[in-house]
């Protein structure tokens, strides 16, 4: 009764043609839509103090019978009861305390109420990590052992991980003894495991034959032969037994051949032409070519036996053409039948021929558009999983297009490249954990559904109005004095209704769809006339086949819309022209000087950013030296891995809570917010003067942690991408 149910007592169960759940209770017949419970009771006529003891069903007819003995019906298509008089029963389809329902959810009744039973899941495994949440790397290696590393945040904001190795099915066999946040994880061909870190550069692992690892830890440093950067995010071998890492912050760093797992020394070579703008991350050998994937577009390297006869070369540095990926490339990507794919921050997967050097768009081009693409996976022969920002997508191609698209919500999906295991799993990462595909996405021989409306509510003069929707109703009347009108609908999947999401539009106005977070939305102020109404739904817990549906939308008009008062309106224009064109006449020299005064007067400008703190005449000498010192500190270590509000506060010789208050009493801002403040001011000076810069380089040389977090901060400050900030601006100064 809780969840709005009449009775805890269950008669009996049966589901109507359009698909709904019908439930004789006790003191009531309830209609459930997938998300909520609606009460029917017999009027006073009809014996409403009788307990309904059984019902039947038939041609969308429910015939109850009483426990004195009477016997009414309930239409589905008007909702209302009739008694029937001299029928005792129906001969249709019985109740039953035990019911399947299309979707193959078995109902049944039981003490206190109704229990659901869904049979019908989705083949999707998560495995989550309750103090490291993220999953940041992963690799299946030759023992079939799956290695997973994660991430999460301490008490004072450090980045802080483990790496776990796993069975095939998830269960947990080992912890590593090192707690580097691990960004990328490699196998060498003498099964050694590489682990490169965010900050603290390699970690060389050598098993032993009692299964425990040898831990070779080498990271940046001025002398020869030690790494570039400490940011190691993609590691591989070329087919002469070097090793390739890729840094963050120091170019390619090479291995040779033959190198001892505990003298290891890594060098840039000479002829790398990235050297100053070293922000790589993927990096892949395919028909004897090196590709080295950059925020400044990609090179190739043809494999030479000397490593200083290597040449590196452009692929592309623009990203300007559709048929090229954009300039910051995420991943590259090989498939088994040897194509590469290549995906970019915000334009897709492309295919990269390596005999030509061309690009192609391959993947992913329809999804770009709404959100990022992060990288690609090969599921099966033409079938392809891709991973976006919101969802996980499988694509199948047929003659070289896509043909389909299956999305599966999963949000926090994150850049990290997924993998396939030998048992036919997909692993991919996610900010909430692990997650598996351990089959092809099954459809189940009942897997259209509707969307159905169920409810309109009116708002007028302060008070609101409730009409039930029949599936029969095909036009909504709207009076001129409605001053809101929402519409409720439900597609019928009873097992995850809360996976339902749903948009609508105007057919009339609308080229896009209208997201709402739930099942209700309020229709907008429309003019009178006949508007078409279309409903959709995504069911992200299955892949089904929700038909959209159309209501129409008789919308009334207001009095002075009728075609009495635009005649009357238009008299009155016609009659009172002649008088406006004299005083437009009479008065033009007025007009004239008018203007000339309102042309000289000065032009007032306000600058747009608004701030809280006191004028200079307000503060004192010492809080005028204090806001000094903080904005000195944060401007100088805004990109330092070390920054913290603790370390401010302890240059400042301040405990946390000290300079908390101190700094909100002049401010009026806290730490955060006033740090966000400086962060997103130099954002915004650097997307100025340097257009040329990528905004992953403006992120992190702002100290901002990815940037997929700086876009999200920037427009929520500024109401507007960084790249709509940027354009904006250029185009001002040319005007």
């Amino acid at each position: 009764m809780a969840n709005g149910l009449a009775s805890d007592r269950i008669q009996g169960f049966c589901q109507d043609s359009q698909g709904m759940i019908w439930i004789c209770t006790w003191y009531g017949l309830n209609r459930f839509d997938g998300h909520d419970f609606y009460t029917f009771r017999p009027n006073d006529s009809l014996d409403a103090n009788s307990r309904l003891k059984r019902a039947e069903i038939a041609n969308d007819t429910i015939y109850l019978n009483t426990v004195s003995g009477q016997t009414i019906s309930f239409s589905i298509n008007d909702y209302q009861f009739h008694a029937q008089n001299g029928v005792s029963a129906h001969k249709g389809i019985r109740f039953k305390r035990k019911f399947a329902d299309s979707d193959w959810n078995s109902w049944n009744s039981v003490s206190n109420g109704i229990k659901v039973i869904s049979v019908c899941r989705s083949d999707v495994m998560v495995i989550k990590n309750q103090e490291y949440p993220i999953v940041r790397a992963l690799m299946e290696d030759s023992k079939h052992r799956l290695w997973v590393a994660w991430s999460g945040e301490s008490d004072n904001g450090k980045s802080i991980g483990e790496v776990c190795i796993y069975n095939l099915d998830g269960k947990l066999t080992k912890r590593l003894d090192v707690d580097y946040v691990v960004y990328s994880i490699f196998e060498d061909d003498a099964h050694n495991i590489w682990l490169g870190t965010r900050y603290d550069g390699v970690v060389l692992l050598s098993e032993k034959i009692n299964g425990s690892f040898d831990i070779y830890h080498y990271t940046a440093g001025e002398d020869v032969g030690t790494l570039s950067h400490d940011y190691v995010y993609g590691i591989s071998q070329d087919s002469n037994g070097r090793m390739w890492l890729a840094t963050l912050g120091g170019g390619i760093n090479i291995v040779e051949n033959g190198y001892e797992v505990d003298k290891l020394r890594f060098y840039v070579p000479e002829k790398y032409p990235l050297k100053d703008h070293s922000r790589t991350r993927a990096i892949l050998e395919s028909d004897g070519y090196m590709l080295i994937g950059s925020d400044n577009g990609m090179l190739r390297a043809k494999v030479e036996t000397a490593t200083d006869k290597m040449t590196f070369e452009d692929c592309f540095r623009s990203g300007n053409d559709i048929t090229q990926p954009a300039t910051e490339l995420i991943h590259i990507y090989k498939t088994k039948s040897g194509i590469v794919l290549v995906s970019s921050y915000g334009k897709g997967i492309h295919q990269y021929d390596v005999s030509s050097g061309m690009f192609s768009e391959y993947l992913g081009e329809d999804l770009s558009r709404q959100q990022p693409v992060f990288s690609v996976l090969e599921w099966d022969k033409n079938k392809y999983w891709i991973v976006t920002q919101n969802d996980l997508v499988l694509s199948v191609r047929a003659d070289g297009k896509n043909e389909y698209f299956e999305p599966i919500e999963l949000s926090g999906l994150i850049e990290t490249q997924p993998c396939k295991d030998n048992i036919g799993q997909c692993w991919f990462a996610s900010r909430d954990g692990l997650v598996a595909v351990k089959s092809d996405l099954k459809r189940s021989p009942t897997d259209t559904h509707k969307v159905i409306f169920t409810e309109m509510s009116v708002f007028k003069s302060g008070h609101r109005y409730d009409k039930i929707l029949s599936p029969s109703d095909s036009v909504i009347q709207i009076s001129p004095d409605d001053e809101i009108v929402s519409i409720r609908v439900s597609a019928l999947c009873y097992d995850t209704p809360d996976k339902c999401h749903y948009s609508w539009r105007i057919l009339e106005q609308d080229t896009t769809w209208h997201n709402v977070n739930d099942n209700i939305f309020n229709l907008p102020h429309l003019g009178h006339g006949y508007w078409s109404l279309e409903v959709r739904c995504a069911d992200r817990a299955y892949c089904r086949k929700i038909e959209n549906s159309i209501i129409y939308l008789d919308v009334l008009p207001k009095w002075y819309e009728t075609l009495w008062a635009k005649s009357v309106f238009y008299g009155i224009i016609a009659v009172f022209s002649g008088v406006l064109l004299w005083l437009v006449f009479r008065f033009k020299r007025l007009k004239h000087l008018y203007s000339s005064a309102i042309n000289s007067r000065p032009i007032v400008m306000m600058s747009a950013a608004m701030t809280n703190i006191k004028p200079e005449e307000q503060l004192s000498e010492s809080d005028t030296e204090f806001i000094k010192q903080v904005d000195d500190y944060i401007k100088g270590n805004l990109n330092s891995t070390d920054f913290s509000i603790d370390s401010l506060s302890a240059s400042l010789g301040m405990s946390r809570s000290v300079f908390y208050r101190r700094l909100k009493s002049v401010v009026g801002q806290t730490p955060s917010e006033y740090i966000n403040e400086l962060k997103l001011q130099r954002a915004a000076s650097l997307l100025k003067k340097e257009p040329q810069k990528t905004l992953s380089a403006i992120a992190y040389d702002c100290g901002f942690s990815s940037p997929q977090y700086f876009s999200n901060v920037f427009r929520k400050r500024y109401h507007m991408t960084p790249n709509e900030w940027r354009k904006t601006v250029i185009d001002t100064e040319l005007q």
